[in-house]
C-alpha cells in the first residue's frame, strides 16, 4: 500500500480574463496563506495547500484564503477539495495527476459569483467551524456551500472576547490601584526626605545654641569669680 498525504486544492474561476494586477494580488494572498500556485490560465487559477510540505491546518488556510479572495474579488467563483494523494507526487509535482484539482475546478465552475463550494471530505473537517449548506450536483454527487461560521464557534469567540474584556478591565483597575499605591509611596518617600533634612538642620542649630549657652555660662562664671 502506497503512503499518502492529505492536501487541499483551491480553484479560482473568473468570468473573464484575470488582469495582471488582480493576479498579483491573488498571488500575494495565496502566498500569505502558504499556498502554491500550480496552474494559471486566462480565467482560472489552481492553488495547492500541502505540497511540497503538508501541514495539519492546510484545509483551514485554504478556506481563509478563499474568504479573503471573495472579499477582494466578489465575482470570483471558488471551489475547494481536500483529499489524499501518494507521497511520490512530491517529487514530480504534476497537478495533472492530482484528481483533486479536477474536483476543485468542477466545484468552482458550479459555484455562483462569490460562492465558496467544498467537497464532502473537507466538510467533515470543518463542519464544527463553519456553517455549510448542502447541495446536490446534477450528476448526483454532493457538495457544500460555506455560508458563515458555526454558532458554536461564534459562542466561543464571544466568550473569548468577554474574557478579554474582563481581563482588560481587571488590568486597568489593578493598574489604577498600582498607580495610587506608587503615588502614595512616592509621597511618603518625599516626606521622609524632607523630615530628615529638617532633623539635620534642627540638630545643627541646637548644637550651636548649646555651645553659645555654654560659652555665656563660662564667661558669667569667670566674672562672678573675679568679683
Amino acid at each position: 500500500m502506497k503512503a499518502t498525504k492529505t492536501i487541499t486544492v483551491l480553484s479560482v474561476c473568473a468570468d473573464k480574463t484575470i488582469p495582471g494586477k488582480q493576479y498579483d494580488k491573488l498571488s500575494r494572498i495565496a502566498h500569505r496563506y502558504v499556498g502554491t500556485i500550480y496552474r494559471l490560465t486566462d480565467d482560472s487559477v489552481i492553488i495547492i495547500f500541502g505540497l511540497p510540505t503538508a501541514y495539519q491546518n492546510d484545509h483551514e488556510r485554504a478556506i481563509e484564503a478563499a474568504g479573503e479572495l471573495r472579499v477582494n474579488f466578489p465575482s470570483f467563483r471558488l471551489g475547494i477539495s481536500t483529499g489524499d494523494i501518494p507521497i511520490s507526487y512530491d517529487a514530480i509535482l504534476d497537478y495533472k495527476q492530482i484528481s483533486l484539482t479536477t474536483e476543485a475546478a468542477d466545484l468552482a465552475h458550479t459555484a455562483e459569483p462569490g460562492q465558496v463550494l467544498i467537497n464532502p471530505k473537507l466538510y467533515s473537517l470543518v463542519e464544527n467551524i463553519f456553517r455549510c449548506k448542502s447541495h446536490t450536483h446534477p450528476t448526483g454527487s454532493q457538495f457544500y456551500e460555506i455560508i458563515g461560521i458555526s454558532a458554536k464557534l461564534k459562542q466561543q469567540l464571544k466568550s473569548k472576547s468577554s474574557w478579554r474584556q474582563r481581563r482588560s478591565q481587571t488590568h486597568a483597575a489593578s493598574t489604577s490601584e498600582g498607580q495610587k499605591r506608587q503615588k502614595l509611596q512616592s509621597s511618603k518617600a518625599k516626606f521622609s526626605r524632607k523630615f530628615k533634612k529638617w532633623q539635620r538642620k534642627t540638630l545643627f542649630y541646637m548644637y550651636y545654641f548649646l555651645m553659645a549657652i555654654a560659652i555665656i555660662a563660662s564667661v558669667l562664671a569667670i566674672l562672678i569669680w573675679g568679683c
